[in-house]
């Protein structure tokens, strides 16, 4: 068994290589592949191989077909299927001979695309889980692929014939994947498009191991058609080709396809084992998760309200079993954790009234039926109850959140178990409106507000996350309350000397304090040479605040050449029109940050994709003081090593300014973390008035001078206590426009968590963001690598082919001579 199989798989092989078909076929799979991957990698600039994985299985449902066309078609054409009959071996040896020589001709063809992996692991730093799970799942899908064509091409001696009826077999189990085709055969038929996705689509079962999840479910899927597709290709040779006709042969076929469309859709609804190989681990439990769980001393009771899978859209319809096996997770790292699934259509009417005043209730769901877009209302909400709180509510669970669900229930069984909500005072002036703009809202009839708040989806942000905020200006009136956890300044300040005072003073108390603050904004207008950008200085007294520590901004502007593209809105003339238009800006202060210059030893940062350091300042640190101090010092994030200082004139700026000098080029720090015990310098000669105070009268500034000299001597007997405290120099990128760039609302996020909460609720949050992206690359290195990564290795096979098409040339004239 084992040489016949040997000597079948070494003919075919041979025949491969010694056609130069094989050649054609290498070169145009590797250049359309590769080709397709590289035409947009440079404008997203995302380090992964998701685009080239997304767009493999309907390349391989295209051209394996190309290539076992000829396997037997060819064989019985020219006749000699009858001299390998003629040979001691079984029809079993030559099926698997035939078919392992084409996958290790696939599998060639496969890995001759390395070139993309490693221009990723050379230009950015790629997770390796989603590669290694990509290419297990292409070498699967086309086995899978083979065995089908083997099996048609068995049956036909034309090769065109054997090829359009493969690639109609593979392109409808494409197709019965994916969830618009299954979407519309369920408006039609209910049920089965979903029982075609589950049972032969291949697209629905290649998509884990894109994301870097080797599921037992789908590797049974691919396995089991393509034993049974080479067990058909058997019985074919067996009955056809050595004309033994038998009188069960298609019902035998039927059967086999039977077994196994009906295998893998039992298997699809199954919880079998999967194997995480991302590397972060994104889709196992994550290690704050445990954490949290096994702290859990009273039961946590979790009801998922969901309606029946026959009565959900296509898209939702494995909603309860996705739901229910993160349920199931969690019920195992803690027997305090119970959870049930729910159908509120069997609920009697009074009880779904309970659960609406609960704020458990229906939402609007699209589905297509019978070509026409309907709407249905479904449920799908998540219930957590603790002790006699009040419950928790995730509202709408669906397909694209199931990547944050175990945020989302950890986060919530986290605050539930807490002794009370953290509270965060944010200092956040609203940007004061103009004369002009408040006497043209009055012309207009509407009402003028009391500011512009920039910093609105800074407080929503926090907000959601279960922070109870409270936003406020520091004065006489509005103290900083004894009970906030944690104190939050944004944007530009210009604190008196008691606001100062209080700011240290809670510092040294032991509270954690978060300050976002720049020297700089920078306005954008049309000039003469295109955009122009002119700086505007923002008054704060930061450095004052920070002297003693040796911390502050430094006063000259921050550019960097790392920077990213804005889109800003523009006038322009057209005819008797003025259309508004939005124009690309890319200036040196729009600063990129990438992965490369965060600290990936910090959970605050470990994980983010990149951040948007809008019109920032660089950060001036004194090293030694904070040493003699004893306060230690963790490096967040910098600039690029690219990155220079430019004096301030608030005039546009020049090219001179905007184009990197020669020389004097370095990183500077952006993002700090200080950890220790602060003194509160401005209470050294007492507790500063307020500004207020000289306006009172004579008895009420007595009794006040009375209370802060009782307050300061208070301050003198108190002991500053260990405190966290976070610098960085820019608030821009947390205004509303800016925090949903990259991973500016995730690093808010994660700051807040480290100094309120602790560490478990950023490693959970951060296992979400797994998006990376490329270094900065020059025009011509994007010219060499698209070059190499494309043509590189079929220039390899074509020399390859030309060289060996030679040695057989001299070989066969060796042998002509010689006879």
């Amino acid at each position: 068994m084992a040489a016949s199989f040997s000597s079948i798989s070494k003919r075919e092989l041979l025949a491969y290589f010694n056609s130069p078909v094989a050649y054609v076929f290498m070169v145009v799979f590797l250049l359309v592949t590769t080709g397709l991957f590289m035409t947009p990698f440079f404008v997203a600039g995302l380090c992964d191989m998701r685009g080239f994985f997304s767009n493999l299985p309907l390349m391989l449902v295209i051209f394996v077909p190309a290539l076992t066309m000829r396997l037997w078609a060819e064989e019985r054409r020219t006749g000699t299927i009858s001299l390998l009959f003629s040979l001691p071996l079984s029809s079993k040896s030559l099926v698997i001979g035939k078919f392992f020589s084409a996958l290790f001709f696939c599998a060639l063809a496969l890995l001759s695309t390395f070139t993309v992996p490693l221009m990723l692991k050379i230009l950015g730093r790629p997770d390796p889980g989603p590669i290694i799970g990509g290419y297990v799942g292409s070498i699967l899908l086309i086995a899978f692929l083979l065995s089908l064509g083997m099996a048609i091409s068995a049956f036909f001696k034309d090769q065109i014939v054997a090829f359009i009826l493969a690639l109609v077999a593979g392109f409808f189990c494409f197709l019965s994947g994916t969830e618009f085709f299954s979407t519309f055969l369920d408006s039609w038929v209910p049920g089965l498009g979903s029982f075609l996705r589950a049972s032969i689509g291949i697209s629905s079962h290649f998509s884990s191991f894109q994301k870097g999840v080797i599921d037992i479910g789908d590797c049974i899927f691919f396995l089991s058609f393509t034993i049974i597709f080479l067990v058909i290709n058997g019985l074919t040779l067996e009955g056809q080709l050595k004309f033994k006709i038998r009188k069960g042969f298609y019902p035998g076929l039927l059967l086999l396809l039977g077994i196994g469309i009906f295998l893998n859709a039992i298997v699809f609804d199954l919880r079998l084992p999967r194997f995480d190989l991302t590397e972060n681990k994104i889709y196992t439990v994550s290690s704050g998760t445990k954490k949290v769980m096994e702290r859990l001393k009273v039961p946590i009771n979790v009801v998922y309200y969901c309606t029946s899978k026959d009565k959900m859209p296509t898209a939702m319809k494995e909603m309860s079993r996705d739901v229910a096996d993160i349920l199931d997770e969690f019920s195992k790292l803690s027997p305090k954790f119970t959870y049930r699934v729910v159908d509120p259509d069997n609920l009697t009417q009074k009880e779904r009234d309970e659960l609406k005043k609960k704020g458990i209730v229906p939402f609007s769901a699209q589905t297509i039926e019978k070509d026409a877009v309907n709407i249905k209302l479904i449920y799908s909400t998540i219930a957590l109850s603790y002790l006699d709180k009040r419950e928790e509510i995730i509202p709408q669970v669906v397909p694209d959140s199931l990547g944050s669900l175990e945020y989302d229930i950890v986060s919530k069984i986290f605050r539930l178990t807490m002794k009370k909500q953290p509270k965060v005072v944010l200092v956040a002036k609203k940007k004061e409106i103009s004369p002009q703009m408040a006497m043209l809202l009055q012309r207009m009839g509407q009402r003028v507000p009391n500011g512009i708040d920039k910093y609105s989806t800074l407080q929503r942000f926090l907000e959601s996350q279960g922070y109870v905020v409270l936003r406020q200006d520091i004065t006489e009136k509005t103290p900083i309350p004894e009970d906030a956890s944690a104190l939050m300044i944004v944007g530009p300040n210009e604190f008196n000397k008691r606001q100062l005072y209080e700011i240290r003073r809670f510092l040294s108390s032991g509270r954690p304090v978060f300050v976002a603050v720049q020297n700089y904004e920078f306005r954008y207008t049309q000039g003469d040479e295109g955009i122009e950008a002119t700086a505007n200085r923002l008054s704060n007294n930061i450095n004052e605040l920070f002297e003693d520590l040796g911390i502050g901004l430094n006063d000259k502007m921050l550019f960097d050449k790392r920077s990213a593209v804005l889109s800003i809105e523009a006038t322009r003339q057209m005819g008797l029109f003025t259309a508004v238009t939005r124009i690309p800006v890319n200036f040196p202060m729009q600063i990129k940050v990438l992965p490369d210059t965060m600290n990936q030893n910090i959970s605050i940062t470990s994980n983010l994709s990149g951040l948007l350091y809008l019109w920032g300042s660089a950060l001036k640190v004194d090293d030694k003081k904070l040493q003699d101090l004893g306060i230690k010092k963790i490096m967040l994030f910098t600039s690029s090593p690219e990155s220079w200082l430019v004096d301030y004139r608030p005039i546009p700026l020049k090219k001179d300014d905007v184009t990197a000098p020669g020389s004097g080029l370095k990183s500077y720090p952006l993002g700090i973390l200080l950890e220790g015990k602060f003194n509160n310098p401005f209470g050294k000669k007492g507790v500063p008035p307020w500004p207020e105070e000289d306006k009172k009268n004579k008895d009420e500034d007595k009794d006040k001078k009375k209370e802060d000299r009782k307050e300061a001597k208070n301050e003198e007997n108190l002991k500053p206590q260990k405190a966290r405290l976070i610098l960085i120099g820019s608030s821009q990128m947390f205004t509303d426009d800016t925090i949903p760039a990259l991973s500016n609302g995730p690093l808010i996020l994660n700051s807040m968590d480290a100094l309120c909460l602790g560490e478990e609720l950023i490693h959970v949050r951060t296992k979400t963001q797994v998006q990376r992206f490329i270094r900065d690359v020059s025009q011509g290195e994007k010219l060499f690598w698209k070059a190499f990564t494309v043509f590189f290795v079929p220039i390899l096979w074509i020399t390859f082919g030309i060289f060996r098409a030679i040695r057989r040339k001299r070989a066969r004239e060796l042998c002509s001579f010689s006879s």
